[in-house]
């Protein structure tokens, strides 16, 4: 009996374990409805309804939907500037069941909640543009908004890109230093101010601006206060076509500026979302319907605004759900954390990892994360307030840089068209014959009064483009600049305090010059060039066998010739070799003779150099000067050769030649031949 019965409980057992294996793998997995929970503080309230639409897309869209799960959203309002509170509340959040947490956007409420979803283990992510940066095995948190120093490169980019010289910086808060840190590192060779604003009322700051004679302005602060700081700008004509202004704020698209586009204000700012994209519109239709209250007559305006806080919050939700379809939910399993017994969520680190890992195409384009959890490879559009409205007009990424995609015979279209009807200031000097002042000019008014063909061109001009001129003519110079201050004087002077439109003449195009003002083509070239006196021609004289050399070598070679002829005579009486007897005949004769005499001694010299000069084939070396030199000398020169001492003073004869020889040689090859007389 036992026998038999041993297959039952096999059976049995094999059951037992398959039960408690499915009953675990119940335990452990993802439940049916996750917890997610989003943070909110009472500045940001439109950011509930982009919660709730994109968790309901989640839920209800089956190319997005969980298998298996539903998204629960938790909203909860955390207090802004107190992050005591706010940690309390977070933490009496965090001890349900919760997978993941979003916001808030308050900076002192989110540098704690960052700090206990890291001890937790509680994934964090976040929405707001920071410049604190944790090492990831220290924080669990990831940040969807562009990384600062990308954002910084950008702006260091397109005023490389402008060639701007130098910029005033008007920013409203010290982070605003920090955002442009790799424009100001990357600037060394600029001129760069930097004012904070401090309002409502910020006409001293923009007066300083306007007092410096800074064109270029790059302006920092909320895209709510634009508006206002431009507006007082115009009060005291800083929003002409002279100026630029360089928006760090990634709304523009958002700000009405219509108020400027008469002024020809060159504003120009980033934008990291297209809100005339497909998917934009849709998702903002969205989480405005949201808004409406069941019942209410209220409708969906056709002009909807979506901001980039709006959209980078959605993309957080959906960079989250996608990550918990690529990986496998039934091995997550959220359990209740407490701050304080220090219970935490053993998986909340790999779920972190794999939204590191994750890639999206969202509202604010492509999201991809590198090894630091940050958002580095991105693409913003370059946007430019037109006179209809903020229009593309380039594109900036991490790889490329900054690239103007204009079409240039539009943007001439764009300059004329902003000049056109308008009535220019121009200066100019009375210099014929470009401008010059008529006979009967003080009978006359206006720019009747002057003629000249700079007047002539400028008429032509005005009337192609169609603008209208007043010219007044200064009594001063074109311009040049301060030795020691750099200061314009001038036409220079004047165009660059804004006093004038444009000057008007002969103005010389130089390097300074451009530095500081733009000129048009010019419409004359006259060329650089250097005149001399064309040397006469001399006859010869007697004595042009000594041109070649100057008064000073011929001294030093006479000199010389003279000292080695008087040691010449020297050696060869000290020299027992130079003596012989005349009478060879006579072997006993006590009578001997020297013949290296004074004259001969000065004849050997003179016929030893003179021999050599005969003809210039021979002079290839020292060698053979003296081998010619030796069989055009004197016949008894040649005992010269047994002294010792006479063969080193001829080596200094030699040598001498020798660079006269050389002289005279690189004259006759320059000049094509020696002089003749």
């Amino acid at each position: 009996m036992p026998i038999k019965c041993l297959p039952a409980v096999k059976w049995s057992l094999f059951i037992i374990l398959g039960g408690l294996l499915m009953v675990m793998r119940a335990v452990s997995a993802l439940p049916d409805t996750a917890a997610v929970v989003g943070l909110f503080d009472d500045t940001n309230s439109d950011l509930k309804y982009v919660f709730d639409y994109a968790i309901s897309r989640v839920n209800d869209d089956d190319r997005l939907r969980i298998s298996g799960t539903r998204l629960d959203g938790k909203k909860h309002d955390v207090p802004s500037l107190d992050s005591f509170r706010a940690s309390k509340q977070v933490c009496r959040i965090l001890h349900e069941q919760v997978l993941a947490v979003l916001g808030p956007q308050d900076v002192f409420a989110a540098h704690n909640i960052q700090s206990i979803c890291g001890a937790l283990q509680i994934p964090h992510i976040e929405a707001r543009w920071d410049f604190r940066l944790r090492p990831p095995n220290e924080s669990l948190s990831i940040n969807v908004y562009p990384d600062y120093r990308a954002l910084s490169k950008a702006y260091h980019d397109i005023v490389k890109l402008w060639q701007w010289n130098s910029f005033t910086v008007l920013y409203e808060t010290n982070e605003g230093i920090i955002k442009l840190q790799e424009l100001l590192k990357g600037a060394t060779k600029m001129r760069i101010s930097l004012r904070q604003l401090k309002g409502p009322d910020y006409h001293d700051v923009l007066k300083d601006v306007r007092a410096s004679g800074e064109s270029h302005i790059i302006l920092d602060c909320a895209a709510h206060k634009v508006p206002d700081i431009l507006r007082q700008a115009q009060q005291l004509k800083l929003t002409s076509p002279y100026y630029q202004y360089l928006l760090t704020t990634l709304d523009i698209h958002t700000i009405d500026l219509s108020a400027f586009i008469h002024d020809h204000t060159n504003i120009t700012a980033f934008r990291l979302i297209d809100p005339n994209q497909a998917n934009v519109r849709n998702a903002a239709r969205g989480w405005t319907y949201a808004k409406i209250t069941p019942g209410s007559v209220a409708t969906v305006p056709d002009e909807l605004v979506i901001t980039t806080e709006q959209a980078l919050f959605y993309d957080g939700v959906m960079i989250l759900a996608k990550a918990l379809r690529n990986s496998d939910v039934s091995d997550l399993h959220p359990v209740r954390v407490s701050c304080e017994d220090d219970l935490s969520w053993a998986q909340g680190r790999s779920l972190i990892d794999q939204i590191a890992q994750t890639e999206l195409r969202g509202l604010s384009g492509r999201l991809k994360f590198d090894e630091n959890r940050t958002r580095t490879d991105f693409h913003l559009d370059i946007v430019q307030i037109l006179a209809n409205g903020p229009q593309e007009v380039g594109t900036w990424n991490i790889t490329h840089g900054a690239l103007i995609t204009w079409n240039y015979t539009e943007h001439v279209m764009r300059v004329a068209a902003s000049i056109r009807n308008r009535t220019l200031r121009a200066i100019t000097v009375i210099e014929e014959p470009y401008v010059m002042l008529k006979e009967d000019f003080l009978h006359r008014i206006g720019n009747d009064r002057y003629e000249g063909y700079a007047v002539e061109l400028m008429d032509m001009i005005a009337l192609e483009v169609g603008f209208n001129y007043t010219l007044e003519h200064k009594d001063m110079s074109h311009g040049i600049p301060d030795p020691k201050t750099q200061e314009w004087s001038g036409l220079i002077r004047e165009l660059i305090d804004k006093r004038a439109d444009l000057a008007v003449g002969g103005i010389t195009i130089s390097y300074n010059r451009e530095q500081v003002v733009d000129f048009t083509k010019p419409f004359m070239h006259l060329g650089i060039s250097i005149l001399y006196r064309k040397p006469d021609k001399k006859p010869p004289d007697l004595f042009s066998f000594l041109h070649p050399l100057s008064p000073d070598v011929w001294m030093y070679m006479v000199t010389a010739y003279v000292a080695v002829s008087i040691t010449i005579f020297v050696l060869a009486r000290f020299s027992p070799y130079e003596w012989y007897n005349p009478h060879p005949c006579n072997e006993d004769g006590d009578v001997v003779e020297n013949q290296f005499t004074i004259c001969n001694s000065l004849w050997f010299t003179v016929v030893g150099h003179e021999a050599r000069q005969t003809d210039h084939s021979y002079a290839l070396d020292l060698s053979s000067s003296a081998v010619f030199s030796s069989f055009a000398g004197i016949a008894n020169a040649t005992r010269l050769r047994h002294c010792t001492a006479g063969r080193i003073n001829a080596g200094c004869r030699w040598l001498l030649v020798v660079f006269y020889t050389d002289n005279d040689q690189q004259l006759h090859s320059q000049s094509g031949g020696f002089p003749h007389c």
